[in-house]
């Protein structure tokens, strides 16, 4: 017998081994009341033209509810993994991106492939893009480089469609030999309104010296959690250095983003890794005009933690795997949506605590009682801030929160303790308006951190007056005009500037 006989046989050994592990039942979220269907392709073996694409439908009937979970399994072949880029579309024609151009030159590692947000992974990692890849090895079960979470809440009847395209003209073949859709429903019920958790920053080591984490305790919430958003404040000035990580009081972890931004400093300053937002991160398009992104699908499936219990402490895990560059942590948020139906394990929220004292210096004596900001009132007028910059960015859909970041400069003198508030409103009323915390002293930057408008709030006053603002998952639903008022508050003084905001794209700006 031949060496390379030998070598077909041992081949034919670890595939069989990897499909008789990888291919095990995705499981559904533990929700109450769940009813999982499999739908399965009639359509036969249906060749990928090299370069070139095939789509195959599937109707899915007669399920009642809505979806709480999707997981897609196909048996594609191919002579070059990397080759493919697959989606699927639900009958909303909402578009989930299962893999692009992963798995390197690698033959028939999907030959099968479950896509699962649930899915545990390996050693290496539970996603498509960072899983650990061999020749002839099916990767099993595995984690979408888009979020199938993306489809929780919608009607799972109608056409799905699997598209498949090879996207390079190098005479590589694959076969789409079948594929199958799981669909998990629930009875329709309503989701509450998300709740904030902020936690604070520092500053990330270099060269995985080690790495910073931050905890948020989550408390008051229901017991079966139904979404999850994160919002990230990181400055550094090479994206690409960092590893984010994010874990959940269950133990589960999973991958934020890991070495996606080349050399864009700041790209994470502002941004929400959101299922939904439409666009995975490692597919974005980086940006040239050096904007943040704003919201992006991270490469882990945040729906992997659906039907946890989320109460408990999540901790957020940023590790700088390259030396040379320096980078901070300003602060973060875990945004919560999780139902809870009456029984055990129910509890009630939490009150909101009492206003700080010196609110109402900011928020009663420049705010009328029409909603409106009193520049008429002594201490009210637009005086002793100048405005650089505006970024506001509106929320999306049916969301409720938006980003705002604000530049400035304090034309007088302002003390260095005490408490800090915030007010900011358009022309028709008060967006955010409310006391932050006290200030902190970080070096030559004074900092304050703290919460408004169900949101993350941030402000850092460096040497010469120069003012920064960041608000992260704030509520700007009642935004409707470009005429924007700034507040300040550091003790009893009061710093206010007005300005004129510009449409640029989805954002407003100034100037």
């Amino acid at each position: 017998m031949t060496f390379a006989w030998l070598a077909h046989l041992r081949r034919v050994a670890i595939v069989a081994a990897v499909v008789a592990a990888g291919t095990a039942h995705a499981d559904a979220p533990s929700f109450p009341n769940v009813t999982s269907t499999t739908f399965a392709s009639t359509d036969g073996d249906l060749p990928v033209p090299d370069d070139g694409s095939l789509v195959s439908l599937l109707r899915v009937e007669a399920l009642s509810g809505q979806i709480v979970d999707v997981d897609v399994t196909l048996d594609l072949p191919h002579t070059r993994s990397d080759n493919l880029e697959i989606w699927l579309i639900a009958p909303s024609s909402r578009t989930i991106t299962l893999t692009t151009d992963n798995g390197g030159e690698n033959d028939n590692v999907f030959a099968p492939v479950t896509f699962d947000d649930q899915a545990p992974g390996t050693a290496s990692a539970a996603n498509v893009r960072n899983v650990e890849y061999m020749d002839l090895a099916p990767i099993g079960r595995v984690q979408p480089e888009g979020a199938l979470a993306a489809f929780v809440g919608e009607d799972p009847n109608g056409l799905w469609a699997l598209v498949v395209v090879d996207d390079r003209g190098d005479d590589e073949r694959g076969t789409l030999r079948g594929w199958s859709l799981t669909v998990s429903t629930v009875p329709a019920f309503p989701a509450p309104a998300p709740v904030t958790f902020s936690g604070g920053g520092n500053d990330i080591p270099d060269d995985e010296v080690g790495s910073l984490d931050s905890s948020v305790v989550v408390s008051g919430q229901g017991t079966d959690l139904w979404d999850v958003n994160v919002q990230v404040d990181i400055r550094h000035e090479r994206a690409s250095d960092l590893d984010l990580f994010l874990t959940a009081p269950s133990g589960r972890r999973i991958d934020l983003v890991t070495d996606v931004g080349d050399f864009v400093p700041d790209l994470y300053a502002g941004t929400t890794f959101d299922d939904g937002a439409g666009v995975p991160v490692s597919d974005h398009v980086l940006p040239e005009d050096g904007t943040a992104f704003t919201a992006v699908v991270p490469e882990g499936a945040l729906g992997a933690f659906l039907g946890e219990d989320p109460n408990g402490t999540w901790t957020l895990t940023i590790v700088d795997d390259q030396g040379g560059g320096n980078g901070t942590l300003a602060g973060w948020a875990l945004v919560v949506s999780a139902p809870c139906r009456s029984g055990p394990g129910c509890a009630d929220p939490p009150p909101p605590p009492p206003p700080p004292p010196g609110t109402e210096v900011l928020c009663s004596e420049c705010v009328g009682t029409d909603g409106l900001v009193r520049t008429d009132v002594p201490g009210c007028e637009a005086a002793d801030l100048q405005l650089s910059l505006v970024r506001l960015v509106p929320p999306r859909g049916l969301a409720t929160r938006g980003n705002l970041k604000v530049g400035a400069w304090l034309l007088s003198s302002w003390p260095t303790t005490g408490s800090v508030g915030i007010l900011v409103a358009d022309a028709n009323g008060v967006l955010v308006c409310g006391t932050l915390g006290e200030i902190t002293n970080r070096g030559t930057t004074l900092t304050v951190r703290g919460t408004a408008a169900r949101g993350a709030v941030v402000v850092k006053i460096k040497p010469g007056g120069r003012v920064l603002i960041r608000g992260l998952g704030i509520d700007l639903t009642s935004f409707d005009d470009p005429a924007l008022t700034i507040g300040l508050r550091f003790g009893a003084e009061r710093f206010l500037v007005q300005g004129g905001l510009r449409s640029r794209g989805t954002r407003w700006v100034y100037p």
